[in-house]
This record gives C-alpha cells, structure tokens and sequence, in this order.
C-alpha cells in the first residue's frame, strides 16, 4: 500500500471517518472498507445550520432531492443522479458536484 494512503487511512480512523477502497466504483464486489465510520447522532439544528452556510442553494437543492429519492426507495446511484428542470438526465452525479 502507498504510505501517503495509509497515512490518510490513518488519519480518518483518528477521526472517525470511514473509508472505503475499491479497483471499479460500480463494481461492489471490488469495495473494500478500510475503516467503518464512527456514527453520531447530531442535533438537525447543528446540522441544518452546517448545511446553510457550508451549501450553495443549488447545492441544498440537489441534496434534498437526492433524500427525498432515498425516502421514496429509490436507489444511492438513482438518487444521485441530477435531473435538469425539464427532466432530461444530466449526464453527472454526485461525484462530479462542487460545493
């Protein structure tokens, strides 16, 4: 393994980050978690006040679609896909959004 990746492993572990490696993203069988993220329950104020004035409003808008398609049964991959207004398919995800 390259130092500078374990060194990040390590990191992240120290700070209860998760980490997951993997040879192909759409191939889960190749997905390796280095590191299981340490799970907190944070307050939705703190949380909505991060997302404010961490989030573009474009970007808020793209998150709470995606959620609103995970609570309707829809897919990780579906719901991180972005949609234009007039419903044709961007082609994009999550992995080339900016905050």
């Amino acid at each position: 393994m390259n130092k500078n990746v374990g060194i990040g492993i390590t990191t992240a572990a120290r700070h209860g980050i998760g980490v997951i490696t993997f040879a192909e993203p759409d191939d889960y069988e190749s997905w390796n978690t280095r590191v299981d993220a340490v799970r907190v329950d944070s307050p939705a104020e703190q949380i909505n006040s991060f997302v404010q004035s961490n989030i573009s409003l474009d970007g808020q808008q793209l998150f709470a679609d995606a959620v609103k398609r995970l609570r309707r049964g829809d897919s990780l991959l579906q719901a991180a896909e972005v949609h234009s207004s007039d419903e044709d398919v961007v082609t994009t995800s999550l992995a080339g959004f900016r905050l």
